[in-house]
């Protein structure tokens, strides 16, 4: 099982590259819809994965036995790198799209 320290590694970054890829198959969904679609999956998903993801991690962290700092630092690196690319993408889209 992933404990210890790798493995709270490995862990906190497989959620974090989870939450980023639903958040990027959302962001690619949201942009083929009106513009009212488009606000309401953004939001409805982010939300969505917000409470998701913070049920998985409670569990994880109430039930695996792992390296809390460990885990929460790796996924809050790769959480934060996931949204910068999503709003990067984002502006992208947009910025071509006008």
């Amino acid at each position: 099982m992933l404990t210890g320290f790798w493995g709270s590694l490995i862990l906190g970054s497989m959620i974090a590259v989870l939450y980023a890829a639903g958040s990027y198959a959302t962001l690619r969904y949201a942009l083929s819809r009106p513009a009212q679609q488009f606000m309401l999956l953004v939001f409805g998903g982010m939300t969505a994965r917000l409470f998701v993801t913070a049920a998985v991690m409670t569990l994880v962290l109430v039930f695996v036995p792992l390296d809390k700092a460990a885990f929460l630092g790796s996924f809050s690196v790769g959480f934060i790198l996931g949204l910068t690319v999503e709003v990067l993408t984002l502006h992208h889209r947009q910025k071509h799209s006008v």
